[in-house]
């Protein structure tokens, strides 16, 4: 019996046998398309291909991809665990053709591969082909007769089936073609499978083969494209079930070892296992993909993937939290994700200790609330329940997550369990107000997929007109920062047409030609102007974005003359902060590999922010960096900037650079000619990574680096902030500044600075003394005048009295002095410190049989100053923002002492 990773690897050898060229899987955060939020099938990093807006330097392709669906329109998160066959994280086997072999080739292979090399009996395969239920587009006779060619295929297993099954689009427009699909039969012998039949449970779809032949102009609106392309797809946790011949995916050897790891953490018998496997079934599977995010770089949070991370963990450890599970245990877990997927995916491994470090950094934090996040939720079902609700409000499940950090997946869990649902888009409302209110922004997105298929067609519009070539605008954010450029046209920021724009008015407008640098790697874009090259009409640029691929659009305000499409105008950048950015940039590489040097090579960038005024670096590290840490780092680096080092910028292919040493981010999205960004000559490297930035040509321009802080940001991810060049020179100037001021205070120079200081320190520290023996004294001398109106209240001494004193502790000591006068007797002292009331209780244990609490009595004093107040039954605090009250409230202590005693009497 095949395991999953020899079927992995057989369909991948297959087509490399066939001349497809292996690619790697892209990250699960996708590159270059704000419209996703993960990587959600196969053909996500190849959109850009068919749409005509990339190349590749092959023609054929296979990979297995690692795939997410927990957001918007491809969501199985609901049905994970309650059945056998969801996932949120699963890999996608495909083989891809971008303009080669077609429709018989795809359909023999697969044909061949599933009988003679996996030995799938034929007489148990069904395919279906697209036929239009509307008549208006032309049936897919092409793959249904290379269905009916394939040797020992029974041709009554094909079906016709129109545009919901059979008909593949990637939007609203652009490319799109028929499918055919490839069903396997699970129950051999039930009677034969008719059209009626083909979606029942019987059959389960095993693999889609796309034919992207068309491209979709509008709703009725297709034409032929100039290449047709091959786009599969097939899951491999279901051929693995079907080959291993097991009813459950997660009786695989791909998940079925996480199944068996958690049983060994309960201890189990298979029994009770089996009784609880919707809990180990979510525990496997969450457990996988928070692995495999975790090391994609993302992190636990509060919004986008980051939350997604954050919820998967939280649901994970509340499942394990039913079958027994009260301490974290998903890094345990965790390690058994590494050992079953680290020879495919070798990121598992190289941020294994991370991934461990990151899981139980968030299951602790969530055990620390869940008890009580859990019984507030019981008590809004109860209510819920009793006002007759069949949901619970967006209010509600937000509030649970803001205060006990409840994912709202996991308040649907438990309500469903009671017969109720949640308001997700309500939640989703809730959340987003709170970012927005508290000053954060929007959470996901930089265009919607409305606006991402406007700045599609505009392109192809403009390929259309001949105004741009097959691969787009002209971009070369590395030369000349001046050149000269026509307006192609002027948009809004959804992509639609601006036929006029004046001055004042916000415009986006496409260049024939651009030198910008548009924000990737951490860097920002580029800002600077675009002007008329007759100076008539000038647009001063804030912003530069590529909505898809090969289109630059360049936002900014009209600051005079009225531009208008087809101008010639000249594309500047502003070299000032070009040149800022540069530095700033380069001195990440440098911090980048000080660190590693300082901690050690297992150190990985978690993210970066580049900007002309301040560089900012994530990296995954457990624990705080020491003051002599983070002296050693800038020493280290500013030794590096002496030294000049040049920085050498190379093409090459990617195997190469990564033989010579070349760091690589995982995550990031690398071509096969990649750009490498070297410090120091080929005889002495000091450090290589994969870059597409800009960069200093060598490290004396830098100037020097401070850093102005080091923060923890994650659970295992810590960040520096630093400036460099014209910035860090104000900070040294600044700080020059403020020593001389200090200097001319103090009345002494650098050399006397330590010795003033240290004297200074010591007459404060006196005077500081001195002050509170004398607050002391001042304290002691109105508590003897208050002894003389000490009252007794039904033979219990009780003092209470207003005091002029700055700190609560010396209230404290005025009932300590009470004590000893008093030892059976109550004391409630208060003051106005600052603008506050402050309370101060203490009863004599040999009274609190009498019914007297110094916790109640605070509270009571504390309510009618405004606040609130309590403690332990013999001493107690508090207060509140109504001091004008104090002297009120502690006329009615006596009242309040009788009455205490008599109600316990």
């Amino acid at each position: 019996m095949p395991t999953g990773a020899q079927i992995r690897q057989d369909f991948i050898g297959f087509f490399k046998e066939r001349d497809h060229v292996i690619v790697p899987s892209a990250s699960l955060v996708p590159k270059n398309d704000p419209t996703l939020l993960f990587t959600n099938s196969g053909m996500v990093q190849f959109k850009d291909v068919f749409l005509g807006a990339d190349t590749r330097s092959y023609e054929r392709a296979v990979d297995s991809q690692k795939c997410m669906r927990v957001a918007g329109k491809h969501n199985d998160l609901d049905d994970v665990g309650r059945d056998d066959s969801h996932h949120t994280f699963f890999e996608m086997l495909g083989n891809w053709s971008f303009g080669d072999y077609y429709k018989e080739e795809a359909i023999k292979w697969a044909w061949q591969l599933l009988t003679e090399v996996w030995g799938m009996p034929p007489e148990r395969l069904y395919a279906t082909v697209f036929q239009d239920e509307f008549g208006e587009i032309d049936s897919d006779e092409d793959a249904a007769n290379a269905w009916r060619d394939q040797p020992a295929f029974d041709p009554t297993h094909l079906f016709y089936t129109g545009r919901k099954d059979n008909f593949w689009e990637m939007a609203d427009t652009g490319p799109c073609g028929p499918c055919s699909e490839i069903h396997v039969d699970l129950h051999t012998g039930s009677g034969p499978i008719t059209r009626e039949t083909l979606q029942t449970s019987r059959l389960v779809e095993l693999w889609n083969l796309v034919f992207i032949q068309y491209n979709r102009r509008g709703p009725t609106q297709l034409s032929p494209l100039p290449n047709t392309h091959v786009d599969t797809g097939m899951g491999l946790e279901r051929v693995t079930a079907i080959l291993q011949k097991v009813e459950s995916n997660y009786r695989t050897d791909l998940l079925w070892p996480l199944i068996d790891a958690t049983q060994r953490l309960t201890g189990h018998k298979d029994a009770v296992r089996e009784l609880n496997f919707t809990p180990y079934r979510v525990i496997a599977d969450h457990a996988r993909a928070a692995a495999f995010l975790i090391a994609d770089g993302v992190t636990p949070g509060n919004t986008g993937r980051n939350y997604v991370c954050r919820m998967i963990i939280r649901r994970a450890s509340r499942f394990g939290a039913e079958i027994g599970l009260t301490e974290p245990f998903l890094a345990e877990i965790s390690e058994t994700v590494i050992q079953t997927y680290a020879a495919a995916y070798k990121e598992l491994d190289v941020r294994s200790d991370i991934i461990a470090n990151t899981l139980t950094s968030e299951e602790a934090r969530f055990r620390q609330t869940i008890d009580s996040g859990l019984a507030h939720l019981t008590g809004l079902i109860t209510t819920a329940q009793s006002e007759g609700r069949g949901t619970l409000s967006g209010a509600e499940t937000f509030n649970l997550y803001a205060t006990y950090g409840l994912p709202v997946e996991i308040s649907r869990d438990v309500a469903r369990e009671d017969g109720l649902d949640v308001d997700h888009p309500g939640f989703v409302k809730a959340l987003e107000s709170h970012r927005v209110a508290s000053g954060a922004g929007k959470s996901m997105g930089e265009i919607s997929a409305t606006e991402a298929d406007a700045y599609r067609i505009l392109k192809e519009n403009l390929r259309e007109q001949h105004l741009i070539g097959p691969e787009g605008v002209e971009h070369e954010p590395f030369g000349p920062l001046d050149i000269p450029a026509a307006v192609l046209t002027m948009v809004s920021k959804r992509g639609n047409a601006i036929p006029t724009a004046r001055t004042g008015d916000q415009i986006g407008l496409v260049m024939a030609a651009s030198p910008f640098y548009v924000e990737g790697g951490g860097q920002v874009a580029d800002t600077g102007s675009i002007t008329a090259a007759d100076d008539r009409w000038k647009v001063t640029i804030t912003e530069v974005i590529q909505p898809v691929a090969g289109l630059i659009v360049h936002f900014g305000t009209v600051t005079s003359g009225t531009p208008s499409g087809g101008d010639d105008a000249v594309v500047s950048v502003n070299p000032h902060l070009r040149r800022e950015t540069m530095r700033n940039h380069t001195a990440t590489h440098l911090l980048h590999r000080e660190l590693r040097n300082l901690l050690g090579e297992q150190v990985q960038q978690a993210g970066s922010l580049v900007t002309p005024d301040r560089l900012r670096f994530d990296f995954q590290h457990d624990t705080t960096l020491t003051q002599p840490q983070i002296a050693q780092l800038v020493h280290g680096i500013n030794q590096t900037i002496l030294a000049d080092h040049p920085i050498i910028i190379s093409h090459e292919s990617r195997e190469v650079a990564l033989e010579r040493g070349a760091t690589a981010l995982f995550g990031e999205k690398y071509g096969d000619i990649v750009r490498s960004v070297q410090i120091g000559t080929s005889d002495s490297i000091y450090s290589l990574e994969l870059c597409g930035g800009t960069h200093v040509s060598n490290t004396g321009q830098i100037g020097t680096i401070i850093v102005n802080s080091e923060t923890s940001v994650a659970a295992g991810i810590r960040r520096i902030d630093a400036v460099t060049g014209r910035k860090a020179f104000e900070h040294i100037e600044n700080s020059r500044k403020t020593l001389e001021h200090i200097y001319a205070e103090l009345r002494t120079d650098p050399l006397g600075l330590s010795a003033r200081l240290t004297h200074l320190l010591a007459a404060e520290a006196d005077a500081e003394k001195a002050r509170a023996a004398g607050a002391l004294t001042l304290a002691r001398s109105q508590f003897e005048s208050a002894l003389v109106f000490v009252k007794h209240v039904l033979g219990v001494p009780l003092m209470a009295a207003k005091f002029e004193v700055g700190e609560t502790k010396l209230l404290r000591k005025i009932t300590d002095w009470y004590q000893k006068v008093y030892p059976s007797g109550i004391v409630i002292v208060g003051a106005q410190i600052d603008s506050s009331a402050r309370v101060v209780v203490r009863v004599s244990k040999d009274l609190l049989a009498h019914g007297l609490h110094a916790g109640d009595l605070a509270a009571t004093i504390s309510k009618k100053v405004g606040g609130q107040g309590g403690g332990n039954s013999s001493l107690a605090q508090g207060g509140g923002n109504q001091p004008d009250r104090l002297d009120a409230a502690l006329a009615g202590a006596e009242q309040i002492v009788a009455k205490a005693l008599t109600e316990h009497d």
